[in-house]
């Protein structure tokens, strides 16, 4: 009758040991109860065509709200607490032809891929047969009826409405497929971003608008139009000097169901029309002849033999030199002025005028003073984007008339670098004449 007692003395001496040093069992009993809030991942790319820097990005999700930032590559990530798919997003794009652009995540996992462009706007449009913003403003998560196979069936809608326009290219998908958009400094050969720059030039804001309203209606759509095959050429006449260089850009469009990348290069046959016009590649990269003249370059279309393109280059007695150190003249300055220096001191003493935005003087360009001379022509334009051409240099009445002229800038040249190099700069032959400037419009 003595074991009950000396059992329980045991079983609480057990028990009082379990707990010594028990701190951590304790804790982790505690730990183990509490869960962790979900957390939702979200990323992109805003690009309308160019990627869209230093916006914000708003965003509605089941659970949680957000906004972040894109970075310089149009690219925004954000991860939100008690977030949860369906989620739709809203940026305003003020540096682009497109007020606001939006988008859509669908789903049910802890991870997302939106981009926002103008295609994920006149998607979302037809999926959800109303117009995005109104979308976006009364979102509700819970009771979104937008849906994958409505998603799919609306970009099989818009991409048959705009194939007319440009080439299909291989995008499977305008919200989710990866998409690495042209920057201020870097062309992309991004698929996605190569089909948003070809379809720049035919989505104005009227045309966008009027699309748009025609998606989110949820009518019929017009019956699709027979194919048409177009070349466009970025240039509808052009001028260079002796030797230079230039890379044709050609946009094409497609039959729909008909994919570029089945193409190693664009099925354009390029030639030069005149036997002493200079030489052009395969892929289309001219060099001009040594002789100055008018000369002519014909594009064809290798899959439709009677679609062509015939362009005037006009070749001048000149060098253009490529001068980025004048990348840092102010771009709000219009204080600079054409003019022609015909030696090293000249350039030194016109530079040291320039409205810098750094002490740094740009270094003299390298020629031959004895035979060559530097004519600098400010590089604006209306829109801030814009190139020069020097036409010719020619000796009218005892004079040197320099006839120059302000053209868009080439496909070659991005907006950015166009903007950043605030003087065109060219080598002609040297002269001691009195010179006059003629702006050709």
């Amino acid at each position: 009758m003595q074991t009950l007692p000396k059992l329980v003395i045991a079983t609480s001496v057990l028990i009082l040991c379990t707990a010594c040093g028990g701190g951590s069992t304790t804790t982790t009993q505690n730990s183990s109860s509490v869960v962790p809030p979900p957390v939702l991942s979200l990323q992109g790319t805003v690009a309308a065509p160019m990627a869209q820097a230093n916006l914000d990005v708003k965003i509605k999700c089941g659970g949680a709200n957000g906004s972040v930032k894109t970075d310089a590559n149009g690219q925004y990530q954000i991860k939100l607490d008690n977030g949860k798919l369906p989620c739709v997003f809203e940026v305003n794009t003020p540096n682009s032809s497109f007020s606001t652009l939006h988008s859509i995540a669908l789903g049910t996992g802890t991870e997302a891929v939106a981009n926002i462009t103008p295609l994920t706007e006149l998607t979302l449009a037809r999926a959800a047969q109303k117009k995005p913003d109104l979308l976006f403003a009364d979102y509700n998560a819970s009771q979104s009826t937008i849906d994958t196979q409505k998603l799919a069936q609306a970009f099989i809608e818009v991409r048959g409405v705009l194939s007319d326009m440009a080439s299909p290219w291989d995008v499977k998908n305008y919200f989710s497929t990866p998409l690495l958009a042209s920057t201020t400094q870097t062309p992309s050969k991004d698929d996605y971003a190569r089909l948003l720059e070809a379809l720049a030039p035919y989505l104005s804001p009227t045309m966008f608008n009027s699309l748009s309203s025609i998606l989110s209606s949820g009518l019929p759509l017009p019956d699709p139009q027979p194919f048409f095959p177009r070349l466009d050429l970025a240039v509808g006449s052009l001028a260079l000097g002796v030797g230079e260089q230039y890379e044709f850009v050609a946009n094409l469009n497609f039959a729909f169901g008909v994919q570029a990348n089945v193409f190693k290069r664009q099925p354009i046959h390029w030639e030069v029309v005149e036997q002493d016009g200079g030489n052009i590649s395969s892929d289309g990269r001219y060099i001009a002849p040594n002789k100055p003249g008018v000369y002519h370059v014909k594009a064809t279309r290798e899959d439709f033999s009677s679609v062509s393109v015939t362009i005037e280059i006009q070749v001048g007695a000149y060098r253009r030199l490529s001068y980025i150190s004048l990348a840092s003249v102010s771009p709000t300055d219009r204080q600079v002025a054409a003019a022609v220096l015909r030696n090293a001191q000249t350039w030194q003493q016109w530079a040291i005028n320039l409205p810098l935005q750094d002490a740094q003087v740009p270094a003299v360009p390298t020629l031959d003073f004895a035979k060559e001379m530097l004519v600098v022509l400010p590089s604006y334009s209306s829109n801030s984007c814009g190139g020069i051409d020097l036409l010719d240099a020619q000796e009218i009445s005892g004079r040197l008339v320099i006839r120059y002229r302000k053209t868009p800038v080439p496909l070659t040249l991005n907006c950015a670098q166009a903007f950043s190099n605030r003087v065109a700069v060219f080598a002609i032959a040297q002269s001691n004449l009195q010179v006059d400037f003629s702006l050709v419009q």
